[in-house]
């Protein structure tokens, strides 16, 4: 998705970058959702792949706050600015004759979907963090971007004994 919203902060008239960022994040928080094993209602058929994105923000973000606090912290500001950005500018974007947004609004959601895109992909390797593992306790490909940080870890007891 990074590619496509560089593509669009770069390229595009304002109603294609707001569309693409949307398709973008669309398939960045499908990505965060299938890999943190996020909870999505079940449908039949082909519905259950199209997601839209207010329904797998509503999903990630209790599923990322369930598994790090402190990572979830750090999403937060850009994930409740992106909750807005929907409603207010990826959505019109997409749909023609609904409302305009200014290019600076339209600039900041690209901005905000390349900082999250960033969180979850090493930069040294370019895998997301959930690759390697399970979402409790996962890594990048390479192991230098892992979840929940290290910071975040709780201690482990072991027999007993105080860590």
């Amino acid at each position: 998705p990074l590619e496509i919203v560089v593509g669009a902060r770069l390229n595009w008239t304002l109603d294609a970058a707001g569309n693409m960022t949307r398709r973008a994040l669309e398939g960045l928080l499908g990505e965060m959702a299938e890999g943190l094993e996020a909870r999505l209602t079940f449908r039949r058929g082909s519905a259950n792949e199209r997601r839209d994105v207010k329904e797998l923000l509503d999903a990630v973000r209790p599923r990322v706050r369930s598994l790090s606090r402190t990572f979830a912290a750090q999403l937060e500001p850009a994930m409740s600015y992106l909750d807005a950005d929907v409603a207010a500018i990826l959505n019109p974007a997409s749909h023609a004759g609904r409302g305009r947004a200014a290019e600076a609004e339209v600039r900041e959601t690209i901005e905000r979907v390349i900082e999250i895109d960033r969180s979850v992909t090493c930069a040294a390797c370019g895998t997301r963090m959930w690759r390697l593992g399970s979402p409790e306790a996962c890594s990048c490909k390479c192991g230098a971007l892992r979840f929940p940080p290290l910071e975040a870890r709780r201690p482990v007891r072991r027999s007993g004994r105080p860590t």
